[in-house]
């Protein structure tokens, strides 16, 4: 619990990491295939080269992330289902902790509440310190950065980052020489990919 908004800010740059470090990895490959007529070589120049131009740009991660699936795949991640929809989820929690700004509400009770939709969620999920109060509950409730100090959430993070990098990890192409993809796919099977049970806060 003590490092739960260490645990989400270092989730979310963990998947900022990976689609930034993934153009020059499929550059990388490219170039070792690069005489051989193999399927993955147009595939892994042109991640290479969409995703090189959108890091320049400085496009959302979000956006990187679809385009990176559409090009392995020829379908972008369906966005309101897992694993983008909590990968998005804690893209939006990090930016609000990132930049801060008055998340709470108190309602005409008395009653403090996250105003942040994402913490909401987690609230109605059960992820959160309070698991969600009631409005009818006595006054003084808890505030949005009270909640996320919590260990389920900090698993919650910890989960929607590795499910999303997983799944690019899974569509990326295979071969004995792709030594960069290779890499990728051993971590699939590392203690650090290992989603645990959400703990108690």
């Amino acid at each position: 619990m003590r490092d739960a908004l260490s645990a989400i800010l270092f989730s979310a740059l963990a998947t900022e990491a990976f689609i930034n470090e993934l153009p020059e990895a499929a550059f990388r490959d490219a170039y070792a295939l690069r005489s051989l007529q193999l399927p993955a070589v147009p595939i892994l120049n042109e991640l290479a080269t969409t995703l090189g131009v959108m890091v320049a740009a400085r496009e959302k991660i979000q956006l990187k992330y679809q385009a990176a699936r559409r090009i392995l795949t020829g379908r972008a991640f369906d966005r309101g289902a897992a694993p983008y929809q909590d990968f998005d989820r804690l893209i939006a929690l990090r930016n609000d902790l990132v930049h801060p700004r008055h998340q709470d509400r108190t309602t005409a009770l008395g009653h403090t509440e996250p105003a942040s939709p994402v913490v909401r969620d987690l609230q109605r999920r059960g992820l959160t310190r309070t698991r969600g109060r009631r409005p009818s509950d006595p006054a003084g409730g808890m505030s949005w950065l009270g909640e996320i100090y919590c260990g389920r959430t900090a698993a919650w993070a910890h989960k929607a980052a590795c499910d999303v990098i997983a799944e690019l990890i899974r569509a990326l192409p295979q071969h004995d020489r792709l030594w960069s993809m290779t890499s990728f796919r051993a971590w699939l099977s590392s203690p650090a990919a290992q989603t645990q049970a959400s703990p108690r806060c």
